[in-house]
């Protein structure tokens, strides 16, 4: 709420909520989006909203788990209902990232015999 109302003050046309750490978005009252929605209403700013920054497909270090894809979903469905408390009468433009997973490129080449080396 502070960060909006800072951000209005400033005089600022379009305005990114961001709920990139699902942890702390989970922490944040439903009842501030909505008043978050009242400044919208109130001073005529463009709302966004950048969603959590979670791995979609359930790819975790240890490969897949169908327990982390369901989270992820969750946490995704979370963000979007969040998202309509900002404006539940229009379109507010959500951000997620395709994927989150952060791991280090694995190169692999394969020699002419067909062995393949890291």
């Amino acid at each position: 709420m502070k960060a909006v109302s800072d951000k209005l003050n400033t005089g600022a046309k379009a305005i990114e909520v961001e709920g990139i750490q699902p942890n702390i978005l989970d922490n944040i009252p439903r009842q501030h989006f909505k008043e978050i929605n009242r400044l919208k209403q109130l001073t005529g700013v463009d709302l966004t909203f950048h969603g959590p920054l979670v791995e979609p497909t359930g790819i975790g270090q240890g490969g897949w788990e169908a327990s982390l894809r369901e989270n992820a979903e969750r946490q995704i469905l979370n963000a979007v209902e969040r998202a309509h408390d900002l404006d539940p009468e229009g379109n507010i433009i959500v951000t997620f990232h395709s994927s989150a997973m952060g791991l280090e490129p694995r190169t692999r080449v394969k020699t002419e015999e067909g062995k393949e080396i890291s």
